[in-house]
């Protein structure tokens, strides 16, 4: 079994501060290890996880009328409330883990058939949604057919002379609960239906809000709420930007992979770790590009074909490993099975400026933008057109864009950055000196000075587009540095 870091520290350490927790753990380690002697392997680490050598460590089953861990009393609060809950009746363990495995079915719709007369779009619209919920639901169907589904998307579109409304339900069929609707106004149906960004931006809201209601479910209720709950959790995690919350995604991803093996949570944890080591909370070793690596691999051994999977693959094969050859073939793929997968054209526009088709990696990228704005997604969209926006030369929409991102989040690093260099680029020196003080809350060690002259600073972008250097030269006629 393989546990994060921090999981353990949290889990047995929970009323400590986070680096006293880690410290404990350091030192835990190294007795445990002084204690085995020669079998001092069985321990594994690296600066993420730590697991048992599977060929030193033999797991036996617990005993019939036995208890797990039987004997084990830690006093930590958070370590407790784990063990009652392993503890379980072996029955309700059981069922709980039959909801887990199983595979979830989602109806966007009524069967297509001569008897029904829905309107094509609203088939569109059941279709599009509904393939936006399932990617994010490991081990998950959609269809129309299938009539014992778990999950149902319904849409609907009212036409009249003033104009049309299009409105969408997700009902959670097992427990007849509405989880979430939603609805919007339009002129004319049928350009709504040709206007892809628009239609997409909708789809992209009503499945976002949907699965968040999901995740707020009990975990139990269903099998759905339960996947939910895993990605998005995850997802939700990392998207504060909050270094103190961030981590969270790792233990949320551990718990699901262990008991849900799909490609989709360890493709999430591969993401999951770029963006801590992005933010500057985990450290760009050997080892965590190894780790990551290995998630990619995994994830894509275990859905190969997967739309989603595709896209979170490509975007980090992009990102962190500059791997612009498997990410334009990996974001290809993706965008076959799911046009509007914010992962996959993220990855895809970055792939196309670095082939030179700079108009193209732009007008990609603001549309992805635009379908991501009233999602949780959308700051980290803004971010990337920001990028994309450096590198064409478009200073004043890489500056909206970042505030965009800024303003969303407050907690989050890179927007702030970039901020800080491109005020000073255009000579507005006093708004990027109270940038600056902005970013020194949310990052100690901050300063203008390593900004501009530290080459291990993470703004490769703005060093690249020459915009530190535009503002070192407006920062050199002031004596605010």
């Amino acid at each position: 079994m393989k546990r994060s870091r921090r999981w353990i520290e949290q889990t047995l350490w929970s009323d400590r501060a986070p680096d006293q927790a880690r410290g404990s753990l350091r030192q835990t380690l190294f007795e445990l290890r002084q204690q085995l002697g020669q079998f001092s392997r069985a321990i594994q680490s690296d600066r993420v996880s730590i697991w048992l050598d599977s060929n030193l460590v033999q797991v036996v089953p617990c005993e019939i009328g036995r208890e797990f861990l039987e004997g084990i009393d830690v006093q930590d609060p958070k370590f407790k409330d784990w063990l009652s809950r392993k503890r379980f009746p072996n029955s309700q363990e059981r069922s709980d883990l039959d909801d887990a495995t199983k595979m979830v079915r989602i109806q966007c719709g009524l069967p297509w058939t001569a008897e029904t007369n829905d309107a094509v779009g609203e088939r569109i619209f059941n279709d599009n949604v509904g393939g936006i919920i399932t990617g994010f639901i490991a081990n998950s169907s959609r269809g129309v057919l299938d009539t014992d589904a778990d999950l149902v998307v319904r849409a609907s579109t009212d036409e009249g002379a003033d104009g049309a409304v299009v409105s969408v339900q997700v009902v959670d069929a097992r427990r007849d609960v509405l989880i979430h609707s939603d609805h919007s106004v339009h002129r004319n149906l049928a350009t709504l239906l040709t206007d892809e960004s628009e239609m997409s931006k909708f789809c992209w809201k009503v499945a976002d809000g949907a699965l968040d209601q999901l995740a707020k479910s009990h975990r139990q209720t269903s099998p759905v709420a339960m996947r939910a709950a895993w990605s998005q959790e995850a997802i939700g995690a990392i998207l504060t930007f909050d270094q103190s919350i961030m981590p969270r995604s790792l233990d949320i991803l551990d718990e699901a992979a262990g008991i849900l093996p799909d490609g989709l949570f360890f493709a999430l944890r591969a993401w999951s770790i770029m963006s801590l080591v992005m933010e500057g909370r985990i450290e760009e070793t050997q080892e965590t590009l190894s780790a990551v690596r290995g998630a990619l691999e995994r994830a894509r051994s275990l859905a190969p074909g997967d739309p989603m999977v595709n896209g979170i693959v490509a975007n980090v094969h992009s990102v962190l490993f500059e791997d612009y050859e498997k990410a334009f073939r990996l974001s290809s793929m993706a965008l076959k099975g799911q046009p509007n997968n914010i992962f996959a054209a993220q990855a895809m526009s970055l792939c196309r400026f670095q082939l030179g088709s700079q108009e193209a990696a732009y007008l990609l990228s603001r549309r992805n933008r635009d379908i991501a704005e009233f999602t949780k997604y959308g700051p980290m969209c803004n971010l990337h057109h920001a990028l994309l926006c450096l590198r064409t030369r478009r200073a004043a929409e890489a500056i909206a864009a970042s505030r965009a991102a800024s303003d969303a989040v407050p907690a989050y690093r890179a927007p702030s950055r970039q901020l800080v260099a491109l005020y000073a680029a255009g000579g507005q020196v006093d708004e990027a000196m109270a940038q600056s003080a902005k970013l020194s809350e949310i990052e100690p060690g901050h300063s203008i000075d390593r900004l501009l002259n530290d080459e291990s600073y993470p703004v490769n972008t703005l060093r690249a587009s020459g915009v530190l250097d535009q503002a070192k030269q407006a920062l050199g006629k002031t004596d605010d540095l």
